[in-house]
């Protein structure tokens, strides 16, 4: 089976601020794992090595389907604009 990557999900690509982005509900990680601190070192040292993967929610809001602990650490970086990729 061939693994996915995003760029093959969709060419789609936008700068959006980061509070026009939503968690959904039923995911598991928040901004307090641990897992998290050490992404916020990662981002800060080489920078964000992958998009956030959302879904329009609205016309000017999306849904995070892959990217929760990256848009944790950005926030804890206290990003304003963050690149993503809609699908």
């Amino acid at each position: 089976m061939k693994a996915v990557t995003v760029q093959e999900t969709s060419d789609i690509r936008q700068t959006v601020p980061l509070s026009h982005l939503s968690v959904c509900k039923y995911r598991v990680t928040d901004e307090e794992a641990e897992d998290v601190t050490q992404l916020v070192e990662s981002i800060r040292s080489f920078g964000l090595k992958r998009d956030l993967l959302v879904t329009p929610k609205s016309k000017d809001e999306f849904l995070i389907v892959s990217g929760h602990r990256r848009f944790w650490a950005l926030k804890k970086l206290h990003l304003k604009l963050v690149p993503e990729m809609a699908i």
